[in-house]
C-alpha cells in the first residue's frame, strides 16, 4: 500500500471542497481553479496578477444593452497559511433608451488565514470593500447602472460604488475518510450607508447579510469527484435614513458538480438552483409583497469539456442553460449559451485566456474577452 498517496488523497479532497464553496457562476458554468490555488498551504509564487477586458451585449425585442468591463485582481501568499487579495474594476455601459454611464467599483481587500490539521482545514476570511467606487449618479445614469446588476444579464461588473462593506467568515472542512469530506461555513456582511443617486433625501443603507453553508465532496477512484453544497442567506431590511424601503427576506442556493479528470482531458457537469422569497417594498399603503429584483430564482445546468492541445495551448467548450423565475422586472425566461475558451501559455508563469460566448433563447447575448494572468 502506498501510504504517501493515501495521506495526500484527503488533503486534495479537502482543498477541492474549499474551492467548491466559491460556487458556480450564475449560469451554473463549471470553472477550473488555477493549480496555485489547489492548496493554500503549499509554497506558491508570491503574487498572481490577473487583468482582462470583456465586452458583453444583450438584446430583447428592440432593447439593447452593452457594457465593457476591465476587472483587475491580485492574489498574494504572504505566508503558506496567509493570503491577501485585492480587486477593482472599471466598466462603461450604454444601450437603447439608456443614458451612458461609466465608473469604477469599490476597492476590495481580502485576507484569509488557513489552519491545517491532520484531517481538517479551518479557514478564517475577512473581506473589506473600501468605498472608492463611483456613486451619486443622476437618476438617468443610475437607471442604466441598475440594469448591470440584474442576474438575467450576468454582467461581469454588476455595480459601481456601494459604500463600505466588511465581511468576516469562517469555514471548517473535515475528511471523514480518504474519499469523503464535509464542510460547514458561516459569514456575515455589514453594509454601510452610501449615496447611489445624487438627489436622495438621505443615504441608502443596504441591509446586512448572514450566510450559512453546508457541503460535501466524494472522491470516486482516482479520476472522478462529486461535490455539492447548499447556502442559506438572510437579508436585513434596506432603509433610506430611518425609513424601511425594502425587506428582501432570504435566499436558498444549492449546487452540485461532477468532474472527471484525465491526463489531457477533463469533463465537468454542474447544476444550480436558487430560490428567493418574496420581499416587501415600500408603497403608498406601506410595505407590500414584491418579487425581489436583481435576485431572481433560477435553475441552471452546464457541461464543460477541456482538452490540452499542446504544451502551451488548452481549450474548453461549455454549454449551459438557465431558467429564471419571474421577478419585479422580468417574466419567466430561459437563456441558453455556448462558450469557447482557448488559453495560451507562452511562458511557464504567463497565461493568455480568450473566450467567446453566444447566448440565445428569450434573451440574445454576445460576450468576448481577452485576459492576462501572470505569476510574479
Amino acid at each position: 500500500m502506498n501510504t504517501t498517496a493515501s495521506r495526500s488523497r484527503p488533503r486534495r479532497l479537502l482543498m477541492a471542497l474549499l474551492l467548491a464553496l466559491a460556487g458556480l457562476p450564475a449560469a451554473a458554468q463549471p470553472q477550473t481553479a488555477p493549480p496555485e490555488a489547489e492548496d493554500p498551504g503549499r509554497t506558491v509564487p508570491p503574487l498572481r496578477l490577473s487583468v482582462s477586458a470583456v465586452y458583453q451585449r444583450w438584446m430583447q425585442d428592440e432593447q439593447r444593452l452593452r457594457a465593457v468591463s476591465i476587472p483587475v485582481t491580485a492574489e498574494m501568499r504572504l505566508r503558506p497559511s496567509l493570503g491577501l487579495r485585492l480587486g477593482i474594476s472599471r466598466a462603461a455601459a450604454e444601450g437603447s433608451g439608456f443614458e451612458p454611464v461609466e465608473g469604477v467599483t469599490d476597492l476590495h481587500l481580502g485576507l484569509d488565514y488557513l489552519i491545517r490539521f491532520e484531517r481538517a482545514r479551518l479557514v478564517f476570511d475577512l473581506g473589506v470593500d473600501v468605498p472608492t467606487g463611483t456613486s451619486r449618479l443622476s437618476e438617468a445614469a443610475y437607471a442604466t447602472a441598475f440594469q448591470l446588476g440584474l442576474s438575467q444579464y450576468d454582467f461581469r461588473v454588476p455595480h459601481f460604488g456601494r459604500g463600505l462593506a466588511v465581511a468576516p467568515g469562517v469555514a471548517l472542512v473535515a475528511a471523514l475518510s480518504d474519499a469523503v469530506a464535509i464542510t460547514l461555513g458561516a459569514a456575515y456582511r455589514y453594509h454601510g450607508a452610501f449615496d447611489p443617486v445624487s438627489d436622495l433625501p438621505d443615504a441608502y443603507d443596504w441591509g446586512n447579510e448572514m450566510r450559512f453553508t453546508v457541503g460535501g465532496a466524494w472522491q470516486v477512484g482516482r479520476t472522478l469527484r462529486l461535490t455539492a453544497d447548499g447556502t442559506l442567506t438572510r437579508y436585513d431590511a434596506d432603509a433610506i435614513g430611518d425609513v424601511t424601503v425594502y425587506e428582501a427576506g432570504q435566499r436558498i442556493t444549492a449546487q452540485a458538480q461532477i468532474r472527471k479528470t484525465l491526463p489531457r482531458h477533463d469533463l465537468q457537469i454542474g447544476l444550480r438552483y436558487r430560490t428567493v422569497g418574496t420581499g416587501r417594498a415600500l408603497a403608498p399603503g406601506g410595505l407590500q409583497p414584491e418579487p425581489a429584483p436583481a435576485r431572481a430564482g433560477l435553475f441552471g445546468a452546464a457541461a464543460q469539456y477541456g482538452v490540452r492541445l499542446g504544451p502551451a495551448l488548452r481549450a474548453t467548450l461549455a454549454v449551459d442553460g438557465t431558467r429564471y423565475e419571474p421577478d419585479a422586472l422580468f417574466d419567466r425566461i430561459t437563456v441558453y449559451g455556448i462558450r469557447l475558451a482557448p488559453a495560451l501559455t507562452p511562458a511557464p508563469r504567463l497565461t493568455i485566456p480568450v473566450h467567446a460566448r453566444y447566448a440565445f433563447g428569450d434573451l440574445d447575448g454576445l460576450e468576448a474577452g481577452l485576459g492576462l494572468v501572470a505569476i510574479l
